[in-house]
């Protein structure tokens, strides 16, 4: 429960991720930080994007925070996990066939919310969250089944996303 190594993480899963999507190589996918399942279906929607002749662009993609909204942690250490707000900015631009459907006017802020997990004693990406449905996590106790003094000394002497 290194704090700084799960936010770096995070920042380097979200890149990662956002990147694969912009190149549209489905082998860009990031494999090595993400759970096989989602890596399967990263690498497929890129695959259909590739196959409709769209593509998409993030136009100077940058982390503007990385923050913990949430952490589960369990007796079981590989069900432990931790939702990580990122807010970053880019100017996205979407094309088909070269023509552009669609473009932000200027870089304009967005926020995603990440789901890590345990995997192989390492954190791993394991779920992209929409932002209407992980809200209501902002607001919800972290789970700690096993805490103990020096654990909760952790958690309070962060600040929380609010």
């Amino acid at each position: 429960w290194n704090r700084q190594a799960m936010l770096e993480t995070s920042r380097r899963a979200f890149m990662q991720m956002m990147l694969s999507w912009e190149t549209g190589d489905p082998a860009a996918a990031p494999a090595d930080d993400v759970f096989p399942d989602l890596v399967g279906h990263l690498r497929a929607d890129i695959a259909k994007n590739k196959e409709q002749g769209i593509t998409i662009e993030y136009r100077n993609l940058c982390v503007r925070k990385a923050e913990l909204v949430l952490i589960r942690n369990f007796s079981d250490n590989s069900k432990d996990e931790f939702v990580v707000r990122i807010r970053a900015h880019a100017q996205k631009c979407r094309r088909r066939q070269d023509a552009i459907v669609q473009q932000d006017e200027d870089v304009m802020p967005y926020e995603m919310f990440l789901t890590f997990g345990r995997l192989d004693n390492r954190w791993k990406l394991k779920e992209i969250l929409l932002p209407a449905a992980a809200t209501n996590l902002v607001g919800q106790e972290n789970i700690d089944q096993d805490s103990n003094a020096q654990q909760l000394q952790w958690y309070y002497q962060h600040r929380r996303a609010v």
